[in-house]
């Protein structure tokens, strides 16, 4: 009997799904309690940004770099950290920002052809951080305390999901780490790596139109175009369209799921939170499936955080389902066929 789940052209084994469930389990603590404390206190906005830095950094659990399995979690949260008090600070600052946004998105360019998805996830997380944290511009105080919750809510995810691998597992966490070869290695693959630094710009140039645009047309919530578009652009054009169409796809799928729910269930915050965490564990578990469903779960759940916030789940739907146009038609341009082969540095 072949036990396996077949979504279009991807085979699953149902043992992945069922590991990737169990391991989704584990990112759940972290983010139930921030927002059960956030809800319970009334200090709703402050919970949903450590919310957001644990989701996140839950999804470090499952990716690979180096031989330390924490290494994602802690890179995603101190980067994280950085960016988003960065991106605080310039978002009245347009040119500055945009600037920042095409320097941090050739970093997740590169580290896509140079070191694999690995590193390519922990840059895009950065990223994401930046552009989302330009949306909400403070002086250095209010960009300290955003800084600070995401390292709160990111280190508060390492630290459930670190304990959980030792209880279970103590060999599973520890791991021989030695920074000095990692070094060697990282200056090799960046020297494979010379000859596809266009993908680079290519990355650069999509998801900084994308932020401009969307600022220009002061889109709510526009940070999800140039987030679409680090996500959806690929080497190729043809990767760069299954995934972009998948995305959207996804997008319109979990924004019906968000609309449905809300209109079934009229959640006050307590159900509205365990939305989140319900669809939170969803794309955790599914993230192996298909991007179409990992999207579908994550547009969801971020409907349901930004309810939280008092932002009406039908609004935010149409939001991200806009910007994802946006992002995924500038993806689309920047990976249009004709650009020199950018393929990944063999490993």
């Amino acid at each position: 009997m072949n036990n396996s789940v077949k979504v279009l052209s991807v085979t699953l084994p149902v043992s992945d799904l069922a590991t990737d469930a169990r391991r989704g389990l584990l990112c759940l603590p972290a983010l139930a309690l921030l927002l059960a404390i956030g809800v319970a206190t009334d200090y709703t906005a402050a919970a949903l940004v450590a919310a957001s830095g644990a989701f996140s950094v839950g999804f470090g659990s499952f990716q690979q770099f180096t031989r330390h399995k924490a290494a994602p979690m802690v890179l995603a949260a101190l980067g994280m950290t950085l960016s988003a008090a960065v991106g605080s600070l310039l978002g009245r600052h347009e040119p500055e920002l945009l600037l920042v946004t095409a320097v941090w998105s050739a970093a997740v360019g590169l580290a896509f052809v140079a070191f694999g998805n690995g590193p390519w996830w922990i840059a895009t997380q950065w990223t994401i951080a930046l552009v989302v944290a330009g949306a909400y511009p403070s002086g250095l105080e209010g960009a300290g305390a955003r800084a600070a919750l995401v390292l709160l809510g990111g280190g508060l995810q390492w630290a459930f999901i670190i304990t959980s691998w030792r209880l279970g597992s103590p060999k599973e966490a520890a791991h021989d780490v030695r920074l000095r070869g990692y070094l060697r290695l990282g200056r090799l693959k960046l020297h494979l790596a010379g000859p596809r630094v266009y993908f680079a710009l290519q990355t650069a140039a999509a998801a900084t139109a994308a932020l401009a645009l969307a600022r220009s047309l002061q889109l709510p919530n526009g940070y999800w175009a140039p987030m679409t578009a680090l996500l959806v652009i690929r080497p190729s054009f043809n990767e760069t369209l299954g995934r972009g169409l998948a995305r959207f796809i996804g997008t319109l799928i979990g924004a019906g799921l968000a609309t449905l729910a809300a209109a079934l269930l009229r959640p006050n915050a307590e159900v509205t939170a365990v939305l989140v965490v319900v669809f939170a564990w969803s794309a955790y578990s599914l993230r192996r499936l298909h991007y179409a469903a990992l999207t579908a779960c994550i547009t969801a759940c971020i409907v349901f955080l930004l309810a939280l916030a008092g932002l009406p789940e039908p609004a935010n739907a149409w939001h991200r389902i806009v910007a994802t146009l946006i992002g995924g038609a500038i993806a689309f341009c920047g990976a249009l066929p004709g650009a020199p082969p950018a393929q990944r540095t063999p490993t």
